[in-house]
Parts: structure tokens; C-alpha cells; sequence
């Protein structure tokens, strides 16, 4: 038996020609997820947007938030928004279950202008660069059109539910003139207990319409002589 050390067979292998150096099998890679075909993709959206649609449909009913928009981390900033518009419609009785598409819309197109002000006060309006032709140009932070493109749709909204002071004020003048050019009904507001008569049946209620003389309306037919 040889005596002495056992031979250090990593140092022997630093010190043997690199071409007849032992190989050593590498890592197995991580696994990638597989790529969906275009027809599975095209399954997941209409999946999704199925989802979507059935809570649209539920938000309708009860005039609630999507389920998404509390599930989901991403519309954290709509929910918060949709929080704070929510009491204010619901007191100036502006609010019904159909408008849930359209204020859902309202709060997602607030949060992403909020989102892309943000990025745009982080990253600046844009950075100058060298062009493909050589010189210099300034390249505009994507984030500004974003932001303009919501703040747009803000705006347009907006006057849907009445958010700015001149837009409430079309509203009300507006809602005013609508409840005046109509009969009042029962339960409308100022309207009292006794109930108006259609135009119909006031005309046949009224008395006869007065003739020249001021007692016309109470004339009778003359009494019949004895024979």
C-alpha cells in the first residue's frame, strides 16, 4: 500500500492540461414555462374578459365595485378613487347601478394619470441621445402622452358625473329644467300629498266653460207651462 498523503485530486486536475481535465456535467437549467399557442391565448382572454363582464354584470345589480378591483394589487389606486368619488354621487342622488361601467372607467383612467405623473416628476420629460443619423435630439418620456391621453378621459368623464364646479353646475341647471317641464308626480321632490290629475281627466272634472254672460254657467232649462 502506498503510504503517505492521499493524493489532493482537485489540485492535480488545476495542474493537468485543461484539455484532459475531467468534464463536469453542468446544472441542469431551470425549466421555462411553455408558451401558449395563439389559440390558447386567444382562450385566455375571452376567459378573462368573461370574468370581468359577470362582475360588471353583478356591479350593475347592487351598484358595487368589481370584484378585480379589490382582489387585484394593480387597481389598489381605482379602488381608492372609486372610495372617494362613491359617497359624493350617492348624495347628490346621481347614482344608479348602471353607471358602474362608466365610473369604473373614470377611476382607472384617474389612477393611471396619477401613476404616469409619477413617473414622469422620477424619470423628467425625457433625455437627450444621439439620433440615427448622428446629431442630437430629445427623446420624450412615453409617460407624458400617457398621462395626457387619461387626463383627457378624466376630463370627459368628469362632466358625466358632475366633478367640476362648471360641470355640477350644468347638471343641477339642467336636472332643474327637466323635473320643471314635466307634471309633478308622487314622490318627486316638492311635490305634495295630493296627487295632479292627468291633462285628461282635469278637462273632463272641469265645469263647462263660462259663455258671455257671467252667470251662464248656471242657467237652467226654463220651466214647462200648464195646460
Amino acid at each position: 500500500m502506498p503510504r503517505g498523503r492521499k493524493p489532493n485530486r482537485a489540485l492535480r486536475e488545476a495542474k493537468t492540461d485543461p484539455a484532459k481535465r475531467r468534464k463536469v456535467a453542468p446544472a441542469p437549467a431551470p425549466k421555462r414555462a411553455r408558451k401558449l399557442t395563439p389559440v390558447e391565448l386567444a382562450e385566455q382572454r375571452a376567459s378573462l374578459a368573461q370574468q370581468r363582464a359577470q362582475q360588471f354584470v353583478a356591479g350593475q345589480k347592487t351598484a358595487a365595485m368589481p370584484d378585480f378591483f379589490a382582489s387585484d394589487a394593480q387597481y389598489a389606486g381605482a379602488a381608492a378613487i372609486w372610495a372617494m368619488y362613491e359617497p359624493l354621487l350617492r348624495e347628490r342622488h346621481f347614482w344608479e347601478p348602471q353607471f358602474v361601467v362608466a365610473f369604473t372607467g373614470f377611476c382607472v383612467y384617474a389612477d393611471e394619470f396619477l401613476a404616469a405623473d409619477r413617473e414622469v416628476k422620477a424619470k423628467g420629460w425625457g433625455v437627450e441621445g444621439k439620433s440615427t443619423s448622428g446629431g442630437n435630439r430629445f427623446w420624450k418620456n412615453p409617460a407624458v402622452d400617457v398621462r395626457d391621453h387619461a387626463f383627457a378621459r378624466v376630463l370627459e368623464l368628469s362632466a358625466r358625473f358632475g366633478f367640476t364646479t362648471v360641470d355640477l353646475y350644468k347638471l343641477e341647471r339642467e336636472s332643474a329644467a327637466a323635473v320643471s317641464s314635466r307634471p309633478q308626480r308622487p314622490g318627486d321632490p316638492g311635490a305634495g300629498d295630493e296627487q295632479q290629475l292627468p291633462l285628461a281627466d282635469q278637462a273632463q272634472d272641469a265645469p263647462a266653460a263660462a259663455g258671455p254672460g257671467a252667470l251662464t254657467a248656471f242657467d237652467s232649462a226654463p220651466p214647462q207651462q200648464l195646460n
